[in-house]
């Protein structure tokens, strides 16, 4: 919840505007652009998966990635920015994420007993 709840309305209040659209252009870039986080966090995160959610997070993911060099001037690219987009094609092949994403750890445990 602090990504998804907190951080957004912690932002809101810190810029200390009572509407969205009153906020500077710069600070709403920077909104608008942890909503896109916080929505593809949330897709990822949902007990019911769709074609139609998978493209929403394949949307969100790429103009979140798109948009972190504008925010974040010396920010550089990680692998785990590439391998975020691949989780759309794990909800699409394996549907939910809390369905598919302790395999590897099981599988770990079973081969440690």
């Amino acid at each position: 919840t602090l990504i998804t709840v907190h951080i957004p309305l912690a932002l809101i209040s810190l810029w200390g505007a009572p509407d969205v659209n009153e906020l500077k252009p710069g600070d709403k870039f920077i909104l608008d652009h942890t909503m896109d986080l916080v929505s593809l966090v949330n897709i990822a995160c949902s007990q019911i998966m769709s074609t139609q959610r998978a493209n929403a997070y394949c949307s969100y993911i790429a103009h979140y990635v798109g948009n972190l060099k504008q925010v974040h001037l010396t920010f550089n690219l990680r692998p785990n920015h590439h391998a975020a987009f691949h989780i759309y094609d794990y909800l699409i092949l394996f549907g939910p994420v809390h369905s598919w994403w302790t395999f590897p750890f099981e599988r770990l445990i079973s081969v440690l007993q």
